[in-house]
């Protein structure tokens, strides 16, 4: 049985802030690519909106993501619900210059999430986990 954990305060969960966005993005896995929605992207990760729901895709391993003018990242799945899906990056794509290059573009544009709001989305995630036989256990 899959159980959730969560480590730390609230506040220590995201080590970067996300940004708000809205654009197609490329992800890759075995010989399949699909074209998503970027929702929100951040040097750690994005969130992102798949055409289908997330399971019908049968099993993702080692997705990598791509969004153009910024490049590819390796990548693994944080979370899924319906068509949406968190991507956590390698550790090393923070080390992109494009990436650093859209983060700073997304700070002068843009106001981070708040981390308000990803926790609901996180809850969110939790309630649909509990209603699906997994019981979460918070810290």
């Amino acid at each position: 049985m899959a159980q959730i954990y969560f480590s730390g305060p609230r506040s220590e969960r995201r080590r970067f802030p996300r940004y708000p966005v809205h654009m197609d993005c490329q992800v890759h896995f075995g010989d399949r690519s699909l074209t998503a929605v970027l929702e929100d992207i951040s040097l750690g990760g994005a969130g992102i909106r798949l055409p289908n729901i997330v399971t019908s895709y049968g099993k993702i391993d080692a997705p990598r993501f791509q969004l153009s003018n910024v490049g590819f990242f390796k990548s693994d799945i944080r979370w899924r619900s319906d068509r949406r899906a968190g991507l956590r990056f390698d550790i090393r794509a923070h080390r992109s210059t494009a990436l650093n290059a859209l983060i700073a573009r997304l700070e002068q544009e843009v106001t981070p999430l708040p981390e308000a709001d990803l926790m609901d989305q996180a809850l969110s995630r939790e309630m649909t986990t509990v209603t699906s036989g997994f019981f979460p256990t918070s810290s």
